[in-house]
């Protein structure tokens, strides 16, 4: 690091030291890191590892507002990443954008069909949008079967009552508690 700042300090504007110094003060988690990516990002916006790693850092900050907009501009960097990806679909549904969300957890729990959270994430997103048979046929596999899932009744319960079925929502609902 101390080499970066030597040839930063000749040349502040210096893009290889930048992205060195960056990479180190983020892997050590130094709050100077934002900083230097924001340095790199005036000197190439479209950097999308830069925007990956501003993301992440406002992410662990709670700032979803600032996430999402890096999040949004690093979309390539991040693609095979299930961390930041759901970090960014968190993100949307907090900033009540759950319909953008949804492509992110589809894609989460297609890549991870043994991830119930992300299955669990992507109904109830789907319920945000009101979109109750995309929901039912999202926890299909959770909630059939020899050994349902708890949880995944629960949401199904909600879908089907908001889709007027009340039988089948008290019949989850119930299967849920007793579970």
């Amino acid at each position: 690091i101390s080499s970066f700042n030597a040839a930063l300090s000749q040349r502040p504007d210096y893009l290889a030291a930048l992205e060195g110094a960056a990479q180190i003060e983020y892997r050590t988690g130094n709050p100077g890191a934002a900083a230097l990516l924001e340095r790199i990002l005036k000197l190439k916006p479209e950097e999308q590892t830069a925007h990956a790693m501003l993301a992440v850092l406002a992410w662990k900050e709670r700032d979803c507002t600032t996430a999402a907009a890096h999040f949004g501009q690093s979309r390539d960097a991040i693609a095979s990443q299930p961390e930041a990806l759901e970090e960014y679909a968190i993100c949307l549904v907090r900033l009540q954008r759950p319909a953008e969300a949804i492509p992110l957890f589809r894609s989460l729990a297609a890549g991870h069909p043994e991830n119930n959270a992300a299955v669990y994430s992507l109904a109830s997103a789907q319920l945000m949008v009101r979109a109750w048979s995309d929901a039912i046929a999202t926890l299909r596999p959770l909630i059939e079967g020899d050994h349902p899932d708890a949880r995944a009744l629960d949401l199904a319960s909600a879908a089907y009552e908001e889709m007027g079925d009340t039988p089948r929502a008290v019949a989850a609902l119930h299967q849920a508690i007793v579970l």
